[in-house]
């Protein structure tokens, strides 16, 4: 599935750049928002032109913008495809999962973290759920995911580690989320760690007497 995507990527770029070259207009890169609006103000102005053009237009040009990337999008692709997930999850983080790998493969690095901190949320509430186990409530002023981590933690599902490892995670998606979405560099390692720790919450539960 990954590969065909990268393929898929490589021909619809190598098709938008013949088409850009004999049916559209120049479109420089540098200042692309200026000339799209410009191309619209040109739209409105002239009722006469044919309908669907300017959509063309800009259809080519962001296409064209992606497809200058496949390359890169190609090498993550295939980082994506070295990282295991032995079991399928629940819906809620499969869902989130499928976003997950469209916007770290197109680049959208603070998106991909983001996404990466609702995937953890929901295998943590999953796990709950799965194990029978009721969902700790937070006191005044303290973190609900850091509550549920620590529960977690004495379940004995996390390990001291990979619990601080989970707040990590969160913490980067909620600082990309709510502060700077430009302050995480480490995407492809939340990744990693956002799968780690989705495969061991799907581990069995261990008992514990807390």
């Amino acid at each position: 599935m990954v590969e065909r995507m990268a393929r898929d990527l490589f021909d619809a770029g190598n098709a938008v750049v013949r088409e850009r070259r004999t049916r559209a207009p120049v479109i420089n890169k540098d200042n692309i928002e200026e000339q799209m609006a410009g191309m619209l103000a040109e739209h409105l102005l002239k009722p006469t032109r044919k309908p669907g053009r300017l959509r063309g237009w800009l259809e080519l040009a962001i296409a064209e913008s992606f497809s200058l990337h496949t390359d890169e999008m190609s090498e993550r692709c295939l980082a994506l495809a070295r990282i295991a997930l032995p079991q399928k999850p629940g819906p809620a983080v499969n869902r989130y999962l499928q976003r997950l790998g469209r916007c770290y493969v197109a680049g959208f690095d603070p998106e991909t973290v983001i996404v990466c901190r609702a995937v953890l949320e929901n295998a943590v509430n999953e796990k709950f759920h799965r194990e029978g186990k009721p969902v700790p409530i937070s006191s005044a002023g303290r973190s609900e995911m850091r509550v549920k981590l620590m529960k977690a933690e004495d379940l004995g599902w996390l390990t001291r580690r990979e619990r601080e490892d989970a707040w990590a995670v969160w913490e980067r998606g909620s600082t990309a989320a709510h502060r700077d979405p430009q302050v995480t560099t480490a995407v492809l390692e939340t990744i990693e760690t956002t799968i780690r720790l989705l495969n061991t919450l799907h581990r069995p539960g261990t008992p514990s007497a807390t």
